[in-house]
């Protein structure tokens, strides 16, 4: 099993990925490291698409670390940028 989480998920807190992941002894755990969000996968951050496809294509994960930690480190999503839409409303891109 393959665990995408963001370090600062406020919905679905780091800490219970870690939880999951000792859970789950053959799984690995990416780390969105800084990122906010919980829709972390498929969303243009290559290190973390790329393993995802990888276990697609080949069933491998990222390698498994000894002890409480994540397996891979990738950068977490950019926040979304707020625009003004002509209407004066906020809207959000990202």
């Amino acid at each position: 099993m393959l665990l995408v989480n963001e370090t600062f998920d406020a919905a679905t807190p780091f800490s219970g990925a870690l939880v999951m992941r000792s859970l789950f002894p053959t799984s690995a755990l990416i780390e969105g490291k800084g990122g906010t969000t919980h829709a972390a996968s498929l969303s243009g951050v290559s290190c973390v698409d790329d393993a995802i496809a990888k276990l697609l294509k080949k069933g491998a994960l990222p390698s498994r670390k000894a002890g409480n930690t994540t397996d891979k480190v990738c950068p977490g999503l950019p926040a979304p940028t707020p625009v003004e839409e002509e209407s004066g409303r906020l809207a959000l891109l990202n």
